[in-house]
């Protein structure tokens, strides 16, 4: 006694809906990796888990020009008048990247195929923004996966081809 098979598998669908399911994947995991990013440096952490190196005497004493509630004292606009303006500068000894928060704000990701190979790519939104990554990351290392994030990453897609 035998089972025949007659019809073959469309293996093309099969290939497209492992794609599909890779790419959820690596989009997920991308995302979950900005969020790490942003979290772990709010702390003031790098990719290593090693606190920032202090900010230097001439940047510390612009930042304490600014209150804990992230309010510069006082600003002399254009006209003349003396106001206050909001940031989210916190005391000044806290190194934790965010002057005005749109650098690690702006962190975006993007999944493309290339060459039948699906990337996926994590990117500043600006080339402002990505100019001051550039300056902090001399000093800094935040823009950075740590060996637990790609353990992560690899999770992550391996749970959306298995469907969950």
């Amino acid at each position: 006694m035998s089972i025949r098979i007659t019809k073959r598998p469309d293996t093309r669908k099969m290939a497209e809906g492992y794609k599909a399911r890779t790419r959820v994947g690596m989009e997920r995991a991308a995302e979950e990796a900005i969020t790490e990013i942003q979290r772990r440096t709010g702390t003031g952490v790098d990719a290593d888990g090693v606190a920032f190196e202090g900010y230097t005497p001439e940047y510390a004493a612009f930042k304490s020009g600014f209150t804990k509630g992230g309010q510069r004292r006082t600003r002399k606009s254009k006209s003349g008048k003396r106001s206050k303006v909001r940031t989210n500068f916190g005391a000044a000894a806290k190194v934790n990247l965010t002057a005005s928060g749109n650098m690690l704000r702006l962190i975006r990701s993007k999944v493309e195929e290339v060459g039948g190979r699906l990337i996926a790519t994590l990117f500043f939104g600006t080339a402002k923004e990505a100019a001051k990554a550039k300056g902090n990351m001399r000093k800094r290392r935040f823009f950075a996966l740590s060996r637990e994030q790609v353990k992560q990453i690899a999770t992550t897609i391996r749970n959306a081809l298995h469907g969950r």
